[in-house]
């Protein structure tokens, strides 16, 4: 039983359309591991240039107690706190992607697919809220390790905040 040619056109784009998603999912993945292994090897970079010279091109002695080794241990925290929650989006579009290339393999081999079966696949009920939900932690996270990282640097630097 061959499919009618309005069904063949449809499965055609719905096809391209699922593959253009994943293509367009892949990318983001690979431009935010990007981003984080920038900020990963160029931060501490700048931290250690931040602690070793001030603004007027004077070296420092760097003041390391307990409180700054706890934030050290803190931030590093953080960071494979960042790295887990990055994994679990990672992971998480990874299986959507699997779904969909499902999908792209079935409408490509079965002359009859049930249009229930497709919208299942092919929507996502649960990604608004997994993914704002992961998006929410880790950009929390970041903004608390710079928190640290700015503590970090004015108490090892010696500079006493004026707060008014």
């Amino acid at each position: 039983m061959e499919a009618q040619p309005e069904f063949s056109a449809l499965r055609a784009e719905l096809i391209s359309h699922l593959s253009k998603e994943i293509e367009v999912l892949s990318t983001n993945m690979i431009s935010t591991r990007l981003k984080a292994a920038f900020t990963i090897w160029i931060g501490p970079y700048i931290l250690l240039g931040a602690l070793l010279i001030r603004p007027q091109q004077t070296t420092v002695a760097a003041h390391l107690d307990l409180c700054i080794v706890g934030l050290l241990v803190t931030v590093s925290a953080f960071y494979l706190l960042m790295a887990y929650v990055a994994g679990s989006i990672e992971r998480y579009v990874a299986a959507k992607c699997n779904e969909w290339r499902d999908l792209i393999a079935r409408l490509s081999l079965e002359a009859e697919l049930d249009i229930k079966e497709v919208k299942r696949l092919s929507q996502d009920a649960d990604l608004q809220k997994s993914v704002l939900s992961s998006y929410i932690y880790v950009w929390l996270i970041m903004f608390l390790s710079f928190a640290a990282i700015l503590f970090i640097v004015i108490h090892t630097m010696g500079i006493s905040p004026t707060w008014r």
